[in-house]
């Protein structure tokens, strides 16, 4: 689930970012230019590693979680 696009299916690209505290989750419909947010991020780390939100981060996108990843991570949203 995305912020912007709801529910994406098909070739996917993700990209995850961490700055600092903070990782954004982000898919595109692969050689598009459009980027859309994986719904619930940013999240912040919380005494996870990057390793750990990148592995939840593309399980959620590979299951389509419909929360997106915050319930997964069991965080709130980060706005």
């Amino acid at each position: 689930m995305t912020d912007e696009a709801g529910v994406i299916t098909g070739d996917l690209t993700a990209a995850i970012t961490i700055v600092g505290d903070q990782v954004q989750v982000q898919v595109q419909y692969t050689g598009a230019e459009e980027w859309y947010a994986l719904t619930g991020t940013p999240v912040t780390l919380a005494g996870r590693t990057g390793r750990e939100v990148e592995t939840v981060g593309l399980r959620a996108i590979r299951a389509g979680l419909p929360e997106g990843l915050c319930d997964k991570l069991g965080e709130e949203r980060l706005g």
